[in-house]
């Protein structure tokens, strides 16, 4: 029987999942481990990592019978003891983690995802560095950010490595190889790290949350709840670069109120469309003077039937504002609107031909002035632009000149 046969008899679950795992004999010679394991609950990047280290460091092993490491994470506590050869390190240094300071005394690496972390935290005690644990992601997710300091040759480190976890741009928790974070760091301690929390400060904003959510990979709404645990000086930060940030839990209401403020008025595009459609609404049945350039601001916003939620408004201009933004066929209705301001609006919107005939037939010499008004603007600019299309080019950059 070869080992397919066995794999699939002692292990019919889990056989589709182990052929599939990347044995680096190219012989199927770890087949039946690799199954063992998926059966034990492991999953397969793990497994393949650890057993790639393992088959290409015999030297390193003392046991070399892949079968007597009963479990994985045996096989693994081995692995992490070798630390970091300088293959691995300069493979690592190009994904999943960079350089950012080194002098002749300390290392510092930017730590961006958990494979990083794994092996650049060799030989300590940090929890982050477990494999099969979810420790490093749920810090990540909650919005810190890893470094690590090597130390090379300063005597004033107790500690071979220290995990410098960053929370927001300037708000740092420090631990040593051994996990300590409550014992007190001398002062020299503190003054030998000190080149390498400049380095991190310097390396902003941070790689994973605070930067999803400056760029605003991050829900507006998430990003709120996570903003509201933040220093003031993170919060500052990323408001700046995410005034969106600032309304999430304002009602229609207290929007309305705040962008009422002229100073204010410059951020409403920051706002969810949807909020903005919520506001109109709410503003169609509010008769305030005060509010008109707040309506008129919000219709910049919104499409062509979603602008005539404020088509009845008191305000002539907040009408016109919304004829702007309409096509010919729906601008036709305010034919019939009593101020001017509003009709040029929909004259200038509807098709020549139209207004001609509307012109002709209208009783109000108001309204037939006003369109005579506009039907010349058009003409005129219409003629002025077929001229100009008509002229070769040599005679259209005399004109120019």
């Amino acid at each position: 029987m070869n080992r397919l046969d066995i794999v699939k008899e002692k292990f019919p679950d889990h056989y589709e999942e182990a052929i599939k795992v990347e044995d680096p004999s190219g012989k199927q010679k770890y087949l039946l481990w690799i199954a063992k394991q998926l059966s034990g609950g492991h999953n397969a990047p793990d497994i393949s990592q650890t057993l790639k280290f393992f088959h290409e460091n015999p030297e390193k092993f003392e046991i070399k019978d892949i079968h007597k490491y009963k479990d994985l994470k045996d096989l693994e506590n081995i692995v992490k003891e070798f630390g970091i050869s300088n293959r691995q390190a300069k493979a690592q240094d190009k994904e999943g983690s960079e350089k950012i300071f080194e002098d002749d005394n300390l290392m510092v690496i930017r730590i961006d995802d958990k494979p990083a972390m794994v092996l650049y935290g060799a030989n300590t005690r940090w929890c982050t560095t477990m494999k099969d644990q979810t420790y490093y992601e749920d810090y990540v997710s909650q919005g810190n950010d890893f470094y690590i300091v090597i130390r090379k040759a300063h005597k004033s480190l107790a500690s071979s490595k220290y995990a410098i976890v960053r929370k927001g741009l300037l708000d740092f928790s420090l631990y040593d190889a051994q996990d300590n974070y409550a014992r007190s760091f001398s002062e020299n301690e503190e003054d030998a790290l000190r080149d390498a929390i400049k380095a991190i400060v310097s390396d902003r904003p941070p790689r994973n949350y605070l930067r999803m959510v400056c760029s605003g990979k991050i829900s507006g709404q998430e990003a709120a709840e996570w903003l509201k645990a933040q220093t003031d000086v993170t919060r500052n930060y990323v408001e700046n670069k995410r005034p969106d940030l600032k309304f999430v839990y304002k009602t229609t209401d207290q929007l309305i109120e705040i962008f009422t403020s002229q100073w204010n008025i410059k951020y409403l595009k920051t706002i969810d469309h949807e909020k903005i459609v919520e506001m109109a609404d709410k503003l169609k049945d509010i008769k305030d003077k005060n509010k008109a350039q707040v309506k008129i601001e919000i219709l910049k916003y919104l499409k062509c039937k979603e602008r005539l939620v404020l088509a009845n408004d008191s305000d002539a201009r907040v009408r016109a504002t919304v004829v702007d933004g309409l096509d010919a066929e729906n601008a036709k209705a305010f034919f019939s609107d009593n101020s001017l301001v509003v009709f040029k609006a929909a004259a200038r919107k509807v098709d020549v031909q139209f207004l001609l005939g509307f012109a002709s037939k209208s009783k109000s010499s108001r309204k037939k002035k006003a369109a005579n008004e506009v039907i010349v603007d058009r003409i005129s600019q219409e003629l002025v632009r077929e001229f100009v299309l008509n002229q070769p080019p040599e005679v259209l950059v005399n004109l120019m000149l």
